[in-house]
């Protein structure tokens, strides 16, 4: 009885390990600068997800930064 507790104990510490390698995202961060250099506030900046079609919108900051965390790994478009 004990051997099998031990065992179970073992097993699902090592099931953890698997789980946690397969949470994994990425993060995409820029700025956004007119032609002469200046940073452009409020801009609408959209990511797309090229594997998926899954797109995300958000918009620049006051210093013309943007930031989209926690995507699903996988190759984007950006457009501004």
């Amino acid at each position: 009885m004990k051997r099998t507790s031990v065992l179970l104990l073992i097993i699902s510490f090592l099931a953890s390990f698997v789980l946690i390698g397969q949470v994994s995202t990425s993060s995409v961060t820029g700025s956004v600068v007119d032609a002469s250099g200046a940073v452009v506030p409020g801009a609408k900046v959209q990511v797309k997800n090229e594997d998926t079609g899954v797109v995300f919108d958000g918009v620049t900051n006051a210093s013309g930064n943007y930031s989209f965390a926690s995507l699903p790994p996988g190759p984007y478009t950006i457009t501004v």
